[in-house]
């Protein structure tokens, strides 16, 4: 059961999101810690200059609902942008 402010918070996301002419999934209803998606994303920054990781990992969070606080899922986003995967697990260990 959703309460009201998690409600008036996903409406305000998807007011800002349609803004921007995003995508967004309102039926997302989990947090996940970000931080290992942030150290993948500065290391593709060396190897993918045109920063598609960046559009990946807002997909695969905000889009597709994925749990990107894991590791396995991270490396699967990386692999599906074209990055070294098994580079991309190095980064993350």
């Amino acid at each position: 059961m959703r309460g009201p402010e998690v409600i008036a918070r996903n409406q305000r996301m998807q007011v800002n999101m349609d803004r921007e002419g995003l995508p967004y999934n309102v039926e997302r209803n989990m947090s996940y810690n970000s931080r290992l998606a942030q150290e993948l994303a500065k290391w593709a920054d060396t190897k993918d200059k045109d920063g598609k990781i960046h559009d990946a990992l807002f997909r695969a969070y905000f889009v597709d609902a994925k749990n990107i606080g894991k590791a396995e899922v991270l490396v699967e986003v990386a692999g599906a942008v074209g990055l070294p995967v098994d580079e991309a697990t190095d980064a993350l260990l």
